[in-house]
């Protein structure tokens, strides 16, 4: 990030993730009864975190193999990593 643009764009998709946690604590707390609500907080919770542990360990394996197997440069390898997750995604 080189401009305070950048900067501010940087914070907010930052800021716009983790509202996401939020939204979703608030529709389980609307969805589930008074009984289960603290499960299905506890269960909503626990997936995003892993979703984020997972991706975290993952994208490194996926950024070596493209530095390592694909032989492209550090600047294309990193770019080239996000396709991964797009193209599972999509």
């Amino acid at each position: 990030v080189t401009t305070v643009w950048g900067l501010g764009l940087v914070r907010f998709m930052i800021g716009f993730g983790g509202a996401t946690f939020v939204v979703t604590q608030f529709w389980s707390s609307q969805m589930f009864c008074a009984e289960i609500v603290g499960v299905a907080n506890a269960t909503t919770a626990g997936w995003g975190n892993l979703g984020g542990g997972v991706t975290q360990m993952l994208m490194v394996g996926v950024y070596s193999f493209m530095l390592n197997v694909v032989k492209v440069g550090k600047n294309d390898g990193w770019r080239l990593s996000f396709v991964v997750p797009a193209f599972i995604a999509g």
